[in-house]
Parts: structure tokens; sequence; C-alpha cells
């Protein structure tokens, strides 16, 4: 089984226009012209073909487009969105063809420098057991009840939300704490202490993300909720391996920092770093992020700060 890509190869994008009609006509038009502008475009839309060898030459079995937008009136800033999927019913009686769709669009995206991708449907349960998790409802700009869906591109790193419910692992929990100091020989107390007197225990809200690369640790920061103030959130201990850095890992474990507190948001959330003055790169990453310096050392909490350090904060 092959894949290829209709982009300047109008020949193929004939065939699979063709296929689309006979075998699933109700979606045929809109596939037919996003397929048609996929041929010359340099990012986005995609049309892909899943394509088998026979002796009378490669047969059309499947396919998927990627957009930009999906056509939501709510979850507007979403973007990529995995769509248009198709796997012949031939070809339902052998296993894993629609997850290898899926997982296929999933390293085109992540090749392209995506961290998450997502997806809109009518199904139950289909896309669960493939790792997608359901964000929320949405209503197409054509009058369409939607779920939607989120789930992580493969590339490089992956990314892994930590928090009460799903306790990061021990062996994890020494591998971040690594990243900014040195483990004792002997480890026992230092587990004890990340697990039951560090400052998480005071945050009943408290989750991490942590960025993998193979089954290293690449990055991590936390975030909690403020025991005061329901509507305000604290983002920190922000760190990326020495030897990751320079890769976005930053951007978009806070991009997923801010995702997993607007899902919950009521209003008014406010979420708030503490950065150094002369921490040229933290700045203007929080800035490009939407955060603003309030040029002033505000309180959070029982948490501590050093003295050339100033809030910045960013609504959601």
């Amino acid at each position: 089984m092959t894949f290829e890509s209709v982009r300047n190869n109008p020949e193929l994008c004939e065939q699979v226009k063709a296929y689309c009609r006979e075998k699933w006509e109700k979606v045929s038009g809109v596939f037919a012209r996003t397929a048609d502008r996929s041929v010359s475009a340099e990012q986005f839309p995609q049309t892909w073909v899943m394509l088998m060898k026979t002796p009378e030459g490669n047969r059309v079995t499947g396919f998927y487009q990627l957009e930009e937008k999906d056509r939501l009136t709510i979850h507007t800033e979403l973007t990529p969105f995995i769509t248009t999927l198709f796997v012949d019913p031939g070809m339902h009686g052998g296993k894993g063809f629609g997850e290898m769709i899926l997982n296929h669009a999933r390293c085109v995206l992540g090749s392209m420098g995506y961290d998450t991708a997502y997806l809109c449907t009518d199904h139950i349960g289909y896309y669960e057991q493939y790792g997608f998790e359901e964000i929320g409802l949405d209503l197409t700009d054509y009058g369409q009840p939607t779920k939607v869906y989120i789930t992580d591109t493969l590339g490089d790193f992956r990314y892994e939300v930590f928090d009460r419910k799903h306790p990061m692992p021990d062996h994890t929990r020494l591998a971040v704490y690594g990243l900014q100091h040195e483990v004792q020989e002997n480890p026992a107390f230092l587990l004890w202490f990340l697990k039951n007197a560090a400052v998480t225990g005071q945050y009943p809200k408290f989750f991490t993300v942590t960025a993998f690369r193979g089954e290293g640790v690449a990055g991590t920061v936390n975030a909690m909720r403020s025991p005061e103030d329901s509507r305000s959130w604290y983002i920190g201990d922000l760190i990326v391996a020495e030897d990751c850095r320079g890769q976005g890992i930053a951007d978009k474990m806070i991009r997923k920092v801010l995702t997993r507190i607007g899902r919950c948001a009521v209003g008014g959330e406010t979420v708030c770093s503490y950065i150094e003055k002369d921490n040229e790169a933290s700045r203007g990453l929080h800035r490009k992020l939407g955060f603003e310096d309030t040029g002033e050392l505000k309180p959070f909490g029982e948490l501590h700060f050093g003295e050339n350090i100033t809030t910045w904060i960013r609504e959601i």
C-alpha cells in the first residue's frame, strides 16, 4: 500500500475524483473542488490517495484531504484539519486501513511542523479508538452539527499531559527534575518529595505538559489554577533540554497549556507568567503568544519570585 499526493499530478487528481463520484457521490462535488486546488497549492489544501499495487497497475483504495480550516462557526481558531477520509468498502475485511490513513495524515502534518491535528465528524466511537479526543460540539457554516476531535501529530516530538487523574510516571518525574537539577544517586527521597511535599499539593488544579523525543524528556511546563480565584492561572517552570532548543518546543508546550485552559474556561480567565527582565528569548516568546508585560511583580498564591521579574498576563 502506498500514498501519493495529487500535487503536481493532475492525472491522479482526475482518477481519484472519478473514484469519489463512484464511491461517495454525496461529497464528490466538494471533494473535487478541493482536489483541483490541491494540484497547485503550496501548503493547503492537500489531497492524498491510498493506492494498492495490482497486476493491472495501481488501484485507488481510499483517500483523505488536509485543510487549513473546516468551515466551523465556533472553533474558528483551530487548524489544521483532516477531512473527507474514505476507505474502500472492499478493504474493510483487512485490519487497520482506516488507522493507516489517519497515521499517514498525522505524519504529513507532523513533518509540516504541526503538533496537533483536528477532525470533524458525526461518527460515534470510531476515532476514539485511534487516540482522538472529543473537544466539543460545533456548527458548520452550512448548518450541520458536528463533533470536533483533536489528536497529536506524528513527528520527532510528542507531547503528553499529566495531572492528578493521569499522574506522571516515576522515571519521567526524575527526568523532568534532571533537566534543572542533578539527581542524587538514590532518588527515593526525591520521588517522595516530588509526589507529596512539592507545591502541587497546594494547587488541586495542577497539570504538566511534557515533550518527549523518543523515550527521553525534551521539555516541560507546569500550569496551576489559583485556589483563591478559579479564573486565574499560572504557568511556569518552563524548560527545554539544551539539545532540543530552537525547535519550537516551548512555543508548542505553552500553546497546549493555553488550549487546555481554554477548554474549561467560563469567561474572564487570565493566565500569568513570571519572566526575568533580561530573558529576551522568553519575553519574545510570550509576547508572540499574546502575553503582555505588566511592568510589575504581582503575587500568585504563596509562590515566591525573584526581584528581577515582572508578571506577564494573557486573557483567554
